[in-house]
């Protein structure tokens, strides 16, 4: 891995949330943990750049000075990494005069296997959170998941603008696929998990966490325990893992997967750290 990137964290871990940090979260009204992950080093020299790479949740609740402020980013693409149910319960709402390219997942991509429900409800609050982490490798790897993140990074490198990616919460999907697309331009892995677990510090936590358990609920059913609806809307070190120990059980090792699986070969790179780095 590159030397620790020189960028300004705190002590746990919340990169540009204090004076003189990088303000990473935008000012939108109904649009939950919208940041911009650039600024952070890479190997080699040079950082992600600002304004080009943006993560939140759904748009669905987008108000009038959101779609302003979202038509002002001259977004170039948007990845929506929710299924088609959870587009149908909140259809993202988008600027006028928008011609961004989008891409949709063509299945249910937050949907959990009955078997590992079932575990869920006769978790202990410990086997909740290990089965959650479990769940993050299924992420990581299920093909619906895989050709979308591999739309991300073929946008992320073909289209001079800047993009979004989001589910539904912004933390699982979108989670993962911001971790992969530093990773594959060279982040610090401290860094790829600082900006992580920023979900779990940024914005209105308890609010957010009351919406995101009323989801799992949705999902999973409105008889699961309380503590596994806080494990799972939560954020941990563990999750992350669990997506990268799963994708480094590729032939290739977790580089391996990103070049010959997400198409992040010597060309891709190219390409992107011409739009991507600075």
């Amino acid at each position: 891995m590159p030397a620790r990137a020189q960028v300004a964290i705190d002590g746990a871990g919340q990169s540009g949330l204090r004076e003189g940090m990088i303000d990473r979260a935008l000012p939108f009204e109904a649009i939950d943990n919208f940041r911009d992950f650039g600024g952070y080093a890479v190997s080699g020299g040079g950082r992600l750049r600002m304004g080009r790479l943006f993560r939140s949740a759904h748009h669905g609740a987008a108000t009038e000075k959101d779609l302003e402020l979202l038509g002002a980013l001259k977004i170039g693409a948007i990845i929506d990494f929710r299924g088609p149910q959870e587009r149908e319960r909140a259809p993202s709402r988008r600027p006028q005069g928008f011609s961004a390219m989008v891409y949709e997942v063509d299945g249910e991509s937050g949907r959990m296997s009955d078997e590992i429900i079932e575990a869920f409800r006769r978790s202990t609050p410990e086997e909740a959170t290990a089965l959650f982490a479990f769940s993050y490798s299924y992420i990581a790897t299920t093909p619906k998941m895989v050709a979308a993140y591999r739309a991300y990074f073929q946008a992320a490198a073909d289209i001079d603008g800047p993009s979004i990616i989001h589910c539904s919460a912004g933390k699982d999907r979108t989670g993962i696929g911001a971790a992969l697309l530093m990773r594959a331009l060279g982040a610090h892995e401290d860094d790829i998990m600082a900006d992580y677990l920023l979900t779990g510090s940024l914005g209105n936590i308890e609010h957010r966490m009351g919406l995101n358990a009323v989801k799992v609920r949705e999902m999973l059913g409105g008889d699961i325990p309380d503590h596994v609806a806080a494990a799972l809307a939560g954020v941990s070190p563990d999750f992350l893992h669990g997506a990268f120990n799963a994708i480094g059980q590729h032939a290739g090792g977790v580089d391996g997967y990103l070049r010959e699986v997400l198409g992040a070969d010597d060309a891709w790179r190219a390409k992107a750290e011409k739009l991507l780095l600075e």
